[in-house]
């Protein structure tokens, strides 16, 4: 270091396909103000390779952070992070992700799940000290969980000062046919009861159940649903309740080498779902 400048190099794993070397520069301007400067980078989780291309920096001023030309790229996927938080209700941090594979965030954040598709948005967040407003636009392409097929998932999101809670709103669309809609709040501060969602299904094509079922158990799902489905609880253990009515719907039960076909409500509790008086 020189004075009130000092100059870091971190490096590991070194020669190995997790090779990674971050380089910036440090600037003590006050005993609350510091200055960080990242010159160009690279790092590596699980043989994924990020580049920081371009110098961008990042201003630490007591409750103030600026980001200014902040960049992570991996071939075509990019992260960018840009603008300021602070007590200032005018100060936007802004995100952009483009084409995000979310394997690999998976692999970052050390979840035992495999995830496939691809993340797109944008967002902001501003005064998250006093009055924090959040806003974002999100939508995953080709999702799918432990190999089973999903969709295409569009999401809004923003945050309710008066629940403090974040509203969340979007649809799931399967190999272009509309599924369901979804609406409601996450409390991102409880890890119990945290979800209270609408399931909202208009005429919706029940055939996508087929991608996530058996062929040797059920097979050839098919007719259309409406109505609304309440759900709560937490993200592992979701409950589910309402009512919804099947119009045609129809299935073939591998079991009794059979089809059978229905008109007529579905009812929805915790423990499960309920048909009666099938043909």
């Amino acid at each position: 270091g020189n004075g009130d400048n000092l100059r870091s190099i971190l490096t590991w794993n070194p020669a190995t396909s997790n090779e990674s070397k971050i380089e910036w520069n440090t600037k003590i301007e006050s005993d609350s103000r510091f200055l960080f400067t990242l010159e160009p980078s690279y790092f590596a989780i699980k043989s994924h390779q990020w580049i920081i291309e371009k110098e961008a920096s990042i201003l630490i001023d007591s409750t103030i952070v600026d980001v200014k030309g902040l960049k992570l790229m991996n071939g075509y996927q990019y992260i960018v992070a840009n603008g300021r938080v602070s007590k200032n209700d005018e100060d936007k941090l802004n995100f952009e992700l483009n084409e995000v594979n979310l394997n690999h965030i998976a692999e970052m954040l050390g979840l035992n799940v495999n995830v496939v598709g691809k993340l797109n948005g944008w967002g902001y967040i501003t005064n998250p000290y006093e009055n924090m407003t959040y806003m974002g636009d999100l939508n995953v392409k080709g999702l799918a969980i432990d190999n089973e097929e999903v969709g295409d998932v569009y999401l809004m999101s923003q945050w309710d000062k008066n629940k403090n809670m974040i509203d969340l709103s979007g649809d799931l669309i399967y190999r272009n046919m509309p599924t369901f809609q979804f609406k409601g709040n996450y409390d991102i501060k409880k890890e119990e009861d945290n979800l209270d969602f609408d399931l909202v299904f208009d005429n919706t094509n029940i055939s996508f159940l087929n991608a996530f079922m058996d062929p040797k158990v059920v097979d050839d799902i098919r007719g259309y649903i409406n109505g609304t489905l309440d759900v709560t609880g937490s993200i592992k253990k979701p409950i589910i309740e309402g009512k919804v009515n099947l119009d045609k719907a129809g299935a073939k039960i591998a079991m009794f080498g059979t089809s059978f076909s229905f008109t007529g409500p579905v009812i929805a509790d915790e423990y499960g779902f309920y048909i009666n008086n099938i043909p």
